[in-house]
This record gives structure tokens, C-alpha cells and sequence, in this order.
């Protein structure tokens, strides 16, 4: 299941604010089209979505609504892996088969190949900067941009040996990648791989921190 947490409310007390939350578990029982998930964000309506194993759920605090493969909404799979709003407002649905893309006026989703760019891989994560959409999958980043009249294009790919992109950062105007087994490529001219076996990299204070299971380094671009 899945515990959403509400803030209800908030009463300044002295120097110190005391607040309430209230949490409500959901799960199949309560509408979720499946109890394995891999995917979460929220709209800028207020809805949750929510990526599972088999379909993508909408929730708007009371009811799921589920979106499935169909010819309404062109998901390439019902399997969703990864999601992201774009500074548009557009919603990203990564799938095991390619992406979609969520239009909320129309309440529609429509094929990346209908809007321009084909894409038939698995979609591991997706990230935005500087008004592009970097799409991971198991051996290639993509780097497209989204069109005014909401068409996709893509300026560049990467190739190599990754092993699934499960995040991409970008630090100091470079991009890093981590894979799924850990391995963490640096983005240049040329892709270079800087650390292997790191669970997780993070941007703090103007550092490059990379987490492994035996330490806590900042990463150094002259060694």
C-alpha cells in the first residue's frame, strides 16, 4: 500500500510551529490498480499519480482513476517504470515499451511517435534541465526537446554499455549518470566512467557527493 501524509493544520506556539498530519494507507482494495510501485508525482492540480506494474493512477484525495493501454491513451505498456512533469506541465510516462505523454487539457495520453519521437525501449528515468528532457533507458540517454505546439525532438543521444541509467544530475554544467549496478559515467566530449558500486550521487553546497557502502566522498574532476 501506499501512506499519503496531509497536512491538516498549523499553530504557531512561542518560537516554534506545531502542526498536524493525517495519513490515509491506499492500496488495491481502495482503487489502486496494483500494489507494486514504481512511480510518483504530483500535478500542479493537486492530483497524485501514481506508476504501478499494471497501469497508471490518478488520485484526487477521494478516488483512483486508472489509465490503461487503449485508443484514447496511447501508453506504449500498461507497465509504467518511471514518470515526470516537465516545467510545462506536461507529464513524461516512461513505460517497459517507451514513452507517452500526458495532456491535462485533453485528458489524453498520446504516443511519443505521434508527437515526433519514436521510442520503443524501456524507460528508466527522466530528467529536465535547461529546457531539455533527458530520457534514460538500458544503454542510451536521449536528450530531446519539447516543442511549443507540444511536438518532442531530438537534439542528441548517448550510447554505451550502461547497464540501465537509473539517474542522471548534472554539476558544473556536466552531466553524471549512475546506473543500476552502481557505476557512475561522467557526460564531455567523451563518457567516462568515474566510480563503480556507488548507491547513490547527490549536488550539496556546490559538491558532487557520492555515496557508496564504504564511505561518503566528494567527487574531485582532477583526479
Amino acid at each position: 500500500k501506499i501512506v499519503l501524509f496531509i497536512l491538516i493544520s498549523f499553530v504557531p506556539i512561542q518560537s516554534s510551529i506545531a502542526f498536524t498530519l493525517n495519513s490515509v494507507a491506499l492500496g488495491v482494495p481502495e482503487g489502486l490498480s496494483q500494489s507494486n510501485l514504481t512511480s510518483i508525482v504530483e500535478d500542479d492540480d493537486g492530483y497524485v499519480w501514481i506508476g504501478t506494474l499494471n497501469g497508471l493512477n490518478r488520485y484526487d484525495g477521494k478516488k483512483f482513476q486508472h489509465y490503461f493501454p487503449s485508443e484514447r491513451n496511447e501508453l506504449a505498456s500498461a507497465f509504467i517504470r518511471s514518470l515526470y512533469i516537465s516545467q510545462s506541465g506536461s507529464m513524461f510516462v516512461g513505460t517497459d515499451k517507451g514513452l507517452s505523454v500526458y495532456d491535462p487539457l485533453q485528458d489524453k495520453i498520446t504516443s511519443s511517435k505521434a508527437l515526433g519521437f519514436e521510442l520503443n525501449e524501456a524507460v528508466w528515468t527522466i530528467h529536465e534541465h535547461q529546457n531539455n528532457i533527458f530520457i534514460g533507458t538500458e544503454n542510451a540517454i536521449y536528450i530531446i526537446n519539447e516543442l511549443s505546439n507540444k511536438m518532442l525532438s531530438l537534439k542528441n543521444k548517448y550510447n554505451g554499455d550502461f547497464g540501465t541509467v537509473k539517474n542522471i544530475l548534472f554539476f558544473k554544467n556536466k552531466m553524471f549518470a549512475r546506473s543500476y549496478s552502481g557505476n557512475v559515467y561522467q557526460f564531455d566530449e567523451q563518457v567516462k566512467l568515474i566510480a563503480e558500486n556507488v548507491n547513490a550521487t547527490k549536488v550539496i553546497k556546490d559538491e558532487l557527493i557520492v555515496f557508496k557502502k564504504s564511505g561518503t566522498f566528494i567527487y574531485n574532476n582532477e583526479s
